[in-house]
C-alpha cells in the first residue's frame, strides 16, 4: 500500500511540475519583446531619364532645428541639433537637349544645352541634443519636417559652393571628347556659339 502512495505522489509532482512549467513558459512569453515588422514595395511611375552626373560633393553639416508656439522659452520650445551627412549629384537633364545634323555643311549641332542643375541629394541624419518642451513635444511630423529642412539646408549650401564652378569646367571636357570622337570623320560639332572642328 505504501509503494501506491509512493507511486502517487511520483505522479502528483510530475504533474505539478509539468504544470508550473506551462505557468512559467506562459507568462515567461510576455516579458519578451516581440516586433512584427510587414512591407509593401508599390511601383506607381516609371520614366525613362537621360541625366548626365558630372560632379558629387559631399558634404557635412551641422543644422540647428528650432521650434516654440508662441514665445521662445522652455516650455514652448523643441530643439534638435542634427548632423546631416549628404551627397550632392550635380549635372545636366539631357531630355531637354536637342541635337540636330546637317548633311550639307557635315555639322552636328548641339543646341539648349541644359544648365547645370542639382540632379539629387542623398542624406542621412545623426539627431543630438533633442530637447522638447512641456507643452511643445516632438512628433513624427516634427521628425519629417526635420528631414525637409536638413535637405533644403543642404540644397542651399550646395547651391553656393564651387560644385557649380567644377561642373561647368567638367561641360567644357564633355563637349571636347564628344569633339575628339569625331576626329577622324569629316563632321564637325557645334555646340551652341563654340565650333569644335575635326
Amino acid at each position: 500500500m505504501s509503494w501506491i502512495k509512493t507511486i502517487g505522489y511520483i505522479i502528483l509532482f510530475v504533474l505539478a511540475s509539468f504544470g508550473l512549467w506551462q505557468v512559467y513558459s506562459t507568462f515567461s512569453g510576455f516579458s519578451e519583446n516581440k516586433t512584427d515588422e510587414s512591407g509593401e514595395v508599390l511601383l506607381e511611375h516609371i520614366q525613362k531619364v537621360m541625366k548626365l552626373i558630372a560632379i558629387e560633393g559631399q558634404f557635412a553639416e551641422i543644422y540647428n532645428y528650432k521650434d516654440y508656439v508662441g514665445y521662445d522659452i522652455w516650455p514652448l520650445r523643441k530643439t534638435a541639433l542634427i548632423r546631416v551627412n549628404a551627397k550632392v549629384s550635380v549635372g545636366y537633364d539631357l531630355n531637354e537637349i536637342s541635337i540636330s545634323k546637317d548633311e550639307l555643311t557635315k555639322n552636328i549641332t548641339i543646341s539648349k544645352f541644359p544648365e547645370a542643375e542639382i540632379l539629387s541629394i542623398d542624406h542621412d541624419l545623426d539627431y543630438y541634443d533633442i530637447q522638447q518642451g512641456l507643452f511643445n513635444v516632438i512628433t513624427n511630423q516634427d521628425v519629417t519636417k526635420m528631414s525637409a529642412q536638413a535637405k533644403k539646408f543642404i540644397e542651399e549650401k550646395a547651391q553656393n559652393s564651387a560644385l557649380f564652378d567644377h561642373v561647368h569646367t567638367q561641360k567644357e571636357e564633355i563637349i571636347k571628347m564628344l569633339g575628339y570622337m569625331m576626329t577622324d570623320s569629316e563632321w564637325n560639332l557645334v555646340v551652341e556659339s563654340k565650333t569644335l572642328a575635326n
